[in-house]
């Protein structure tokens, strides 16, 4: 690491204590006190002249040191940098000589984009395997340096040789090149004061190419030219002339500089560049920003090792892919030691963020330097832009500076040409975000005034109903300006034009800034006590709907402190807080809350706001806490509130509410019209956080009926208008709910990925419950595949959840455990659930769905402990409700239970209505299972076929433990005797037909019950059966019993 950096100079000179300290590191050479006395306030770069002088020093040296190393100085390789391309057009240029003569290669580009690395890689290849005499010069932009000084700076040593060179002609090239300045003697006479007249350039123009011609004569001449943007005409010229007279010689004249080099028809390249284009004798090779992964590459280089996802995304931000900003950028993070190195390389340490950080020092030095060249008009221009953002428009900059559109234009041209900005349709936008920063950050004192003269102009602009965007900007810079007056009402307004159109985070970011400002401006006597509760409100009902609930409790406690006395605020206040609550699981604290709205509520003609606390109470009775009485008559006086004051969306909302209560106290289909109706209203007056929530109580009513397609048609509903409210809280059980659905489809694949989104969703939302129901839905997908030990720690994890957030949900999802527990052979502990199951059932009433779906995973788990007595109970039950469907069909657990207890045509009728739904409804894994369960029913000729049939669905769809229960029982179905038995084993099965226990089995045989246990066990693999519920009906079937 330290080999990769030690070649970095810190050209920051922020301090000498924290470059000593990356010295210590081995990330920067030991500094000098020199260097950080050099960079404080007195040094050179407090004046315009230093400044420049301290850009050559520290940036351009730097630039060229980082950015233009020869090949044994850097590590990248050319794919590293993402420059393959256009590496490969030189190189073919190169290689065409021989057929074209002379060519040129103009690299051009933005600076920091990388030109000069460029012309080091292309120069490299060309020399080292094209065997070619490559000659380096470069321009420069200081006062006195002679105009053909890049010339010089390539061909002088080489002239030196023209002494011992006996052709006349080489001599007068050597003399005529002197009086230029190129090449030794150097002339004591200004060079400019000696090719002055046309016969000298063209006396000059024709020496450089003879001396290009002899040094070309042996072997291949690239000339390879960089910063050219400061060459004089005489250079330009030069280049022109040569590359035409030697167009049978092998030179490549390698050139880079600027776009403005070529883009303003006054500068000096652009006749030159134009002409040369022309007559096909020079290829262009603009370059682009570099992609993600050059600037890792880069970053990688740097440090010597790989760079993580964090630093990469910061390096592109910042530098938008420009080489030489993305080092200064990371420079600036090593030196505020905001990177940690791990074991797979470096990256941004926790809670590291440069997103709002001032530019780097030799950054802003790099562009300070440029923006000091522009008329000072041009300055004061580009810094009303900065301050109005990353792209401005022209009116709007115009009005700040008090000039019109076209004295405007005129103004910003020379920032255009120096590619600093670009045009737009509406104005102009900044080439990198960094310059709008580092043009912004010269005029630091002049802050404020320039966010006011912009507010003032965006104010003048505002037309009859400013938007989001219009409101934001103008509270911005009113904020900014310091205009707290101003600027709290204007971010009040932004805050409430954002909520309007769903975009919640940004309704926050501005409810935050007008409550601090109100709260800031009563802290002065500027603001009313009234504008200060109303900011604290919008506050909290902001973060609400973000779903940043701890803010928004806060928010809201902070209103009631200054709201004391006002009943109708205050009632509000406690239903969102209730809100909030109820959003967080915390289920006491939201019904208290509830309460306490409708309290305050009640005392008020606020009828409106009394039947939205009675709506909320109602779904939380009703939903979460099992209050059904309680909550049906809330809902119904609800409704009738809503319904007198004709308010069609408040009636939606509690016919949703009084439909959840009756789906889930008795009646799934009962509720489908008051949630049509809730529908209806919802969409038409484009309520979508209620028409979220109404689809999903369709979703689950069609569910719970077995009704597939339908449940799947809302479930889609229901993400399609979550995801376009941006409300997370209503996308909490969106992808689980229709994973659910894709696993009772036997769609694995889809609920996996459904799974993952959910995963990610939830990871934002600060509330226990849709993740733990979300291990539910994973548990359930693990049960159909056979992972059984991962099933069952879902369950487990989940259930533990519900636990502590709200025991009541707990019989919704026990009895699936207890049937997991069941497969995997955990008998006792099945039992154990079950028992616990059963004693929470007798709190509900019979006909709620919480008891209906609980015995559905009842019935299977007693048949499979073969539990005649619990079972017959069960069933009992479960019986009036024999179309529901919970995890599966109710009618799979009911012919179980009428398989135990020795009736096989109650179960075989049981099985066939099931099958028939399943079938139309297209749930695979169901008609599969009931195959299956039909096929220990059978008699054995027709058992054979149906259990083999089954087996190939299951297989088919990879429910491989469900396969191998398939592939036992037709193994016992083609044994020779009653499935393969031994005597005693009959002996045992009839005994277990009778529904006697182990224990019972063991005192009728004068066996030990290990003996007895052993028996059944075995009975049990040879028949292919799950439990006794099974064997006992296979005992029946072939007269055994």
């Amino acid at each position: 690491m330290a080999r990769a950096a030690s070649a970095r100079v810190s050209s920051s000179g922020r301090c000498a204590a924290g470059s000593r300290r990356l010295s210590a590191a081995g990330l920067i050479p030991a500094p000098r006190e020199s260097d950080c006395r050099a960079s404080s306030a007195s040094g050179p770069g407090t004046t315009v002249q230093g400044r420049r002088v301290l850009y050559s020093a520290l940036v351009g040296i730097a630039t060229r040191k980082t950015l233009t190393d020869d090949a044994t100085q850097s590590r990248m390789t050319v794919a590293q940098h993402g420059r393959v391309r256009e590496v490969a057009t030189v190189l073919a240029a190169f290689d065409g000589l021989a057929k074209t003569g002379a060519r040129a290669v103009l690299v051009t580009g933005e600076p920091g984009i990388g030109k000069s690395w460029l012309l080091a890689e292309a120069a490299r290849q060309l020399s080292d395997g094209r065997g070619a005499l490559v000659l380096e010069g470069y321009a420069l932009d200081l006062p006195g340096v002679p105009p053909a000084f890049p010339l010089a700076r390539a061909l002088g040593e080489m002239l030196g040789r023209l002494r011992e060179e006996p052709d006349p002609l080489l001599q007068s090239a050597r003399a005529a090149l002197a009086t230029a300045g190129i090449g030794p003697p150097l002339s004591s006479v200004p060079a400019a004061a000696v090719v002055a007249t046309p016969q000298e350039r063209l006396r000059v123009f024709e020496a450089f190419a003879v001396a290009c011609r002899w040094l070309a004569s042996r072997r291949p001449l690239v000339l390879r030219l960089d910063d050219l943007q400061w060459a004089s005409p005489l250079t330009w010229d030069a280049l022109l002339y040569a590359v035409r007279a030697l167009a049978d010689a092998p030179v490549l004249f390698l050139l880079a500089a600027r776009d403005e080099a070529i883009g303003a028809a006054a500068s000096a390249g652009a006749a030159p560049v134009a002409e040369l284009i022309r007559l096909r004798l020079l290829v262009r090779v603009p370059l682009g920003s570099l992609d993600a992964s050059a600037i890792s590459a880069l970053a990688a280089d740097r440090l010597g090792k790989s760079v993580g996802p964090r630093l990469t995304n910061l390096l592109m931000a910042r530098s938008e892919g420009n080489p030489f900003f993305a080092e200064e950028v990371l420079n600036d993070c090593l030196e505020r030691d905001l990177l940690f190195e791990g074991h797979d390389g470096w990256d941004l340490a926790t809670g590291a963020a440069l997103a709002e950080s001032s530019v780097p020092v030799p950054l802003r030095l790099a562009i300070d330097a440029r923006i000091d060249r522009l008329p000072a008009a041009t300055d004061a221009a580009m810094a009303a832009g900065a301050v109005l953002g990353r792209e401005f428009h022209a009116r709007t900059v115009a009005s700040m500076t008090g000039t019109d559109p076209d004295a405007l234009a005129r103004h910003l041209a020379p920032a255009m040409l120096a590619s600093m900005i670009d045009p737009t349709s509406s104005g102009w936008r900044f080439r990198h975000d960094t310059v709008r920063e580092a043009a912004l950050a010269r005029h630091a004192s002049e802050a404020q005034r320039l966010h006011r003269d912009a507010a003032n102009a965006l104010a003048r602009e505002l037309g009859y109903a400013p938007g989001f965007q219009e409101l934001a900007a103008l509270a911005h810079h009113w904020l900014e300006a310091g205009e707290l007056a101003r600027g709290a009402p204007a971010a009040l307004a932004a805050a409430k034009s954002a909520a309007r159109t769903h975009a919640t985070a940004e309704a926050l970011v501005w409810a935050r800034a007008a409550r601090a400002a109100f709260e800031q401006s009563a802290g002065t006597g500027l603001a009313e006590q009234g504008a200060v509760i109303e900011a604290r409100m919008a506050h909290g009902t902001a973060a609400l709907a973000h779903a940043a609930y701890d803010e928004a409790i806060e928010a809201l406690r902070a209103t009631l402190d200054a709201a004391a006395g006002d009943r109708y605020r205050e009632g509000l206040v406690w239903l969102w807080i209730g809100t909030a609550e109820r959003r967080k699981e915390r289920i006491t604290e939201a019904a208290g809350a509830f309460t306490r709205a409708i309290q305050y509520l009640e005392q008020g003609e606020h009828p409106t706001e009394l039947a939205e606390a009675l709506v909320a109470l109602t779904d939380l009775d009703g939903l979460t806490r099992g209050r059904y009485d309680d909550a049906r008559a809330n809902g119904e006086r609800a409704l009738a509130i809503a319904r007198q004051a004709t308010d069609r969306d408040l009636a939606a909302r509690a016919a949703l509410a009084l439909a959840n209560v009756q789906v889930r106290a008795d009646d799934p289909l009962g509720g489908r019209p008051l949630l049509q109706e809730a529908l209806e209203a919802a969409l038409a007056s484009g309520d979508l956080s209620l028409a979220v929530e109404t689809c999903a109580t369709l979703t689950n009513s069609y569910y719970w009926t077995g009704e597939l397609r339908e449940s799947l048609r809302y479930a889609e509903q229901r993400r399609e208008l979550a995801e376009r409210a941006g409300d997370l809280f209503a996308l909490r059980h969106a992808h689980s709910w229709l994973a659910l659905l894709e696993i009772t489809r036997g769609d694995w694949d889809r609920a996996r990925s459904l799974i993952g989104r959910s995963e990610q969703d939830l990871v934002r939302l600060s509330s226990p419950e849709p993740l733990a129901f979300l291990r539910v839905v994973d548990g359930f997908l693990c049960l159909r595949l056979g992972d059984l030990k991962q099933a069952s720690d879902r369950l487990t994890e989940a259930l533990a959840t519900f636990e502590e957030i709200d025991p009541a949900t707990v019989v919704w999802y026990d009895g699936l455990l207890a049937l997991i527990l069941v497969r995997a052979g955990r008998l006792d502990e099945a039992h154990a659930r079950a028992i616990a199951q059963r004693s929470r059932l007798a709190s509900l009433p019979a006909r709620s769905l919480p008891a209906r779906s609980a015995q559905c995973a009842l019935g299977l788990v007693f048949a499979a402990l073969g539990d005649v007595e619990a079972g017959t109970v069960c069933e009992a039950a479960l019986r009036p409700y024999a179309d529901d469907y919970h995890w599966a069909p109710a009618r799979l657990s009911l012919a179980a239970l009428a398989a135990l207890r020795g009736d096989a045509p109650t179960a075989l009728a049981d099985l066939d209505a099931a099958e028939r739904q399943a079938i139309e409804q297209g749930r695979r894994p169901d008609v599969a299972l009931i195959h299956l369960q039909r096929a220990r029913l059978l008699p054995r000729l027709e058992a054979r076929p149906a259990a083999a049939k089954a087996r190939d669905e299951l297989a088919e769809l990879g429910m491989l433990a469900d396969v191998a229960l398939a592939e036992d029982l037709i193994t016992s179905l083609n044994s020779g005797g009653p499935g393969g038995l031994s005597p005693r084993e009959v002996e045992v099965l009839r005994l277990v037909a009778r529904g006697r226990t182990n224990r019972e089995i063991a005192a009728e045989l004068v066996i030990s019950e290990r003996t007895a246990v052993n028996h059944v066990s075995h009975i049990f693999d040879k028949l292919g059966v799950g439990h006794r519920a099974e064997a006992a009906a296979w005992a029946i079937r072939e007269g055994l019993s």
